[in-house]
């Protein structure tokens, strides 16, 4: 197997919740492995997510988990999430997928015309057609 680089993302109680979302917005197979299941039944943090991993058919990788109660959550800051390509409707589709409501006629400014990223909680996406 070649080496991977995977997003692995650290929640406060809200993983699951998370998780599911991207793969609503990317499908693939979801799992998610709670800390009871690992033994800790008896653990505040029985219900949380222990680890949980996201494997598209599209080849992307997201894991994540909960911090556990006793931790201090330091949010995330200073990151992005990318997703680039040729293919325009896979990128729409991501940006529609986090952002139902949104038209996908709407210009944004990227310097690459096939770009959608998401930014903690903000998906941006450029969706021009590139020049002919």
């Amino acid at each position: 197997m070649a080496s991977r680089l995977n997003p692995y993302l650290n929640f406060n109680g809200n993983a699951r919740q998370a998780m599911e979302f991207y793969a609503r917005v990317f499908g693939g197979n979801l799992s998610l492995s709670t800390f009871a299941e690992f033994g800790a039944k008896d653990s505040p943090d029985a219900d949380r997510i222990m680890h949980g991993m996201l494997e598209t058919d599209a080849g992307y990788t997201i894991m994540g988990a909960d911090i556990t109660s006793d931790m201090e959550h330091h949010p995330m800051t200073g990151f992005s999430v990318s997703l680039s390509g040729d293919d325009a409707d896979t990128l729409v589709a991501a940006h529609l997928g986090a952002h139902p409501r949104h038209s996908p006629s709407l210009p944004q400014q990227s310097p690459n015309p096939r770009y959608a990223r998401h930014e903690r909680k903000h998906w941006s996406r450029d969706t021009q057609p590139e020049s002919t």
